[in-house]
């Protein structure tokens, strides 16, 4: 089986994401890519291997008080496959943020994923550069060409 595996994290870059607006999060560097299928140009994982791929990401927030919400989703081809919601607890400040875990069929030419992200502090939000709160990633399970049925959704 090919080794594709990645871990990004925002780097030096910053970002800012409106109240209630899902944004796609601009990683800016990884802690590791084997095999390239991570394009830090584009901020989305591509593999060129055809397969099953368990994803991790995390958004997390540079300060949100209790009771503001956070979202974390994953996009595949532009459209949200998987998300996570972070209802606002009685807590608050920096890392607060959602999470979420995914096993997704890539088929090794054409499809991407990408992390997006979204807040409701009732302003903007600044994604913490904090790599332990931020963070995506994803390796190859099982390597197929055989793209599953369509879900029932």
């Amino acid at each position: 089986m090919t080794a594709i595996a990645f871990r990004a994290n925002m780097g030096s870059n910053t970002q800012s994401v409106p109240n209630a607006t899902n944004t796609k999060i601009n990683l800016g560097a990884t802690d590791f890519n084997v095999g390239g299928a991570f394009d830090l140009a584009n901020v989305r994982f591509q593999p060129t291997v055809a397969g099953y791929y368990k994803v991790d990401l995390r958004v997390g927030w540079d300060s949100l008080s209790g009771g503001q919400n956070s979202g974390a989703f994953i996009y595949k081809n532009g459209v949200t496959i998987s998300g996570s919601f972070l209802p606002g607890s009685t807590g608050g400040g920096s890392g607060l943020g959602a999470q979420l875990s995914d096993l997704v069929f890539l088929n090794g030419s054409s499809d991407y994923l990408e992390m997006w992200g979204s807040q409701a502090s009732g302003g903007n939000s600044n994604v913490t550069t904090d790599e332990n709160y931020t963070h995506f990633s994803a390796f190859l399970v099982y390597e197929t060409v055989t793209q599953p049925p369509a879900r029932d959704c």
